[in-house]
């Protein structure tokens, strides 16, 4: 995975560091995106790679950036340069309750993969969902 900054048309995603794999036997490569608004941080987004062109992608955006589509761009943006970077899927992860996070995905066309029982809650109703999105 090549990557490198980007921008869209209100961010800039300053790629700022390789990332060390939290699993020193895992294959592939980790990188980390700060996202700007001019020169006001607004969050970060991370891809954790495999050597095999998929990747799971992260998002954080500080509250009082949020609700503006700032995620979504990002998303965008990184999804664009997907096939430069190496990459062919992204897959991500979300609570159900997470409806922000949810709406990121879904428009910018993720497909959701899975929704299994969030173990950690004794509310059956909360779900841990994976979603996936294949570069065309």
């Amino acid at each position: 995975m090549t990557l490198h900054s980007l921008t869209s048309a209100r961010l800039q995603l300053i790629y700022v560091q390789n990332l060390a794999p939290a699993d020193p036997a895992a294959l592939g490569r980790a990188g980390e995106f700060h996202l700007s608004l001019g020169e006001q941080p607004v969050g970060a987004l991370s891809l954790i790679g495999s050597l095999h062109g998929q990747a799971v992608i992260g998002y954080e955006i500080r509250p009082a950036f949020r609700r503006r589509g700032l995620a979504s761009e990002a998303v965008g943006a990184v999804m664009n340069a997907a096939i430069g970077f190496g990459l062919t899927s992204l897959s991500a992860q979300c609570r159900s309750d997470n409806a922000a996070s949810r709406g990121v995905l879904e428009n910018n066309g993720f497909t959701l993969l899975s929704a299994t029982p969030w173990q950690v809650n004794a509310d059956s109703s909360l779900k841990f969902m994976i979603y996936q999105w294949i570069a065309v």
